[in-house]
């Protein structure tokens, strides 16, 4: 892919934003994005960086702190205008800040609990149920029942998918039992499946309340 001047340039000049995307999904682990919806986070996250280090030296400069005022529209519009590499270095930083605080709001669901407050929406924070379910606060300990092998494990989640499509769960503290007539089977410390989902049943143990982190 040929990349022109011009192009080179909104790349340095939205480096912020990209870098507040990228530990943004690292952060959250989430996947891989598709590549619009990159953009847009980023050009939309560059906007912000820079909005915010532009109060920030405002702020500073009713102090009287002698700090000369970002000019990122300046070069934004003007190709002749050269870029301030001190204005990008300053917006990398306000970046990994926002980025931090982004994560924050996104694993806590923020706006979610504010719009639920508001009577704006019911929506999931989550893609679907299962990533509801496993996204929330504390460790899940769980009854999974196999009907297609007869088993039933009981243990307490430790890793899991990022959707239901896929349903990986990874158990630690395993209990096997035969699920018709409730047999154990053996312990195990550990257990991977994965399974056809009309297969598989997962029960939360005393309603599906959170237990803290689990043994170690």
């Amino acid at each position: 892919m040929e990349f022109t001047e011009f192009a080179v340039r909104v790349l340095i000049i939205f480096f912020p934003g990209m870098l507040a995307t990228l530990v943004f999904n690292i952060f959250t682990q989430r996947k891989k994005q598709d590549y619009n919806v990159f953009i847009t986070y980023s050009f939309v996250m560059g906007f912000l960086c820079y909005f915010t280090l532009y109060i920030l030296i405002e702020l500073l400069r009713m102090v009287n702190l002698p700090l000369a005022q970002i000019t990122f529209l300046t070069y934004l519009f003007d190709s002749a205008a050269p870029i301030a590499i001190r204005d990008i270095v300053l917006g990398s930083v306000v970046a990994l800040c926002l980025a931090i605080l982004w994560s924050y709001a996104y694993r806590y669901k923020w706006m979610q609990r504010i719009a639920r407050r508001l009577w704006i929406s019911k929506q999931f924070h989550e893609q679907d149920v299962w990533s509801e379910l496993f996204n929330m606060e504390g460790t899940p300990w769980v009854v999974i029942r196999d009907y297609e092998q007869d088993r039933m494990y009981q243990g307490w989640v430790a890793f899991y998918s990022d959707s239901y499509q896929e349903n990986e769960l990874y158990l630690r503290d395993v209990i096997v039992y035969e699920n018709k007539s409730g047999k154990k089977l053996y312990d195990v410390p550990g257990l991977y499946t994965t399974r056809d989902h009309t297969q598989l049943q997962i029960e939360f143990q005393s309603g599906g309340e959170y237990y803290g982190e689990g043994p170690a």
